[in-house]
């Protein structure tokens, strides 16, 4: 704004744009007007409206302290005082709070467009059947959280062997799988056959010794419970944890007992046990004892019972069933 637009708006809130330096809102005072000099501006800072720029040096991040602290008064040039679109103004530690909220989004955002732009590039390696040294570094850290399988066909049967030499059997594995394709990570399920199909449908057949790749979150014991669960049981346990103001990602403990029946228990149909869940949430400990029945049937639907047994560390217990209409 120029200087008669200034002396309009005194004692009315003002943005300061100070570039790498921050934006802020303040309160207009008094316009400084020299002869044959530009105007300034005498401000007093209210709040912060973007947090400054971080800078990198030698590899590491040095975070900046705001230009400005709450009611400083500041002499500022005209050129960089604005009166259009000021914010509503919070307070100013609200302020900073709201200002490194937003920092930390265009944070992610240009992440994932680095990331975006990474894939295109490697893919554009691939497709010219090129590879670079930092390519192959970009990839080991890309995987660093899934264990690396390749795949065999053993007789009849299709496996997955990992770089120890252990065999995971395809038929009927529930795990989600991983796999390149042209340099793009691509998921899916195993489907029959020694084929795969990933999220659009397309069916992938695989050549002898292709890598797959497999999350490590998908050996987790609860994370295996979770997905063992039919999709009715899985609700009402999450309707239960959010009654008691708890998610997943509350839990402290799984002791997993189906999982070492379903592994260890070959030629066996029938599962009866118990498995114990902890949760850690703002209302303190809640511990579920998961009772379960399963019957394996050849030719027909399996046999399912779930009953989920809540116990607060105050004694409140709660119940909740689930059985498939398969069940007797």
């Amino acid at each position: 704004m120029d200087r008669k637009q200034a002396q309009s708006v005194i004692g009315q809130k003002i943005l300061i744009e100070e570039g790498l330096d921050g934006s802020y809102v303040g309160e207009l005072l008094e316009v400084i007007a020299e002869p044959r000099k530009p105007w300034r501006g005498k401000v007093r800072v209210i709040a912060v409206i973007t947090f400054p720029d971080s800078t990198y040096e030698n590899g590491n991040v040095h975070i900046r302290e705001p230009k400005y602290k709450e009611n400083e008064l500041i002499e500022c040039p005209g050129s960089r005082l604005h009166s259009e679109d000021v914010p509503d103004s919070l307070s100013y530690s609200q302020s900073v709070v709201q200002a490194i909220d937003y920092r930390i989004e265009l944070l992610r955002q240009r992440n994932n467009q680095i990331e975006l732009e990474i894939e295109q590039l490697n893919t554009y390696l691939t497709k010219n059947g090129l590879q670079s040294s930092k390519t192959v570094q970009l990839n080991k850290q890309q995987d660093q959280d899934f264990v690396e399988y390749s795949f065999h066909k053993k007789g009849k049967r299709f496996v997955l062997i990992d770089q120890q030499g252990e065999q995971l059997d395809l038929e009927d594995c529930p795990l989600e799988f991983n796999w390149r394709i042209e340099g793009n990570l691509t998921k899916g399920f195993y489907v029959e056959n020694g084929t795969f199909k990933d999220e659009d449908g397309t069916i992938y057949s695989p050549n002898e010794g292709d890598f797959f790749y497999i999350n490590k979150e998908q050996f987790d014991p609860y994370f295996i419970l979770r997905n063992e669960l039919e999709q009715p049981a899985l609700e009402s346990l999450e309707k239960s944890l959010q009654a008691h103001g708890l998610s997943h990602d509350d839990i402290t403990h799984c002791h997993n007992s189906l999982l070492g029946q379903l592994l260890y228990s070959q030629g066996k149909t029938e599962f009866k046990g118990v498995n114990f869940l902890t949760y850690k949430g703002k209302q303190g400990i809640v511990m579920v004892q998961h009772h379960y029945e399963r019957t394996l049937v050849d030719s027909g639907n399996d046999e399912i019972y779930d009953r989920f047994e809540f116990t607060t560390e105050l004694g409140k217990r709660s119940i909740v069933t689930y059985t498939n209409e398969f069940s007797r």
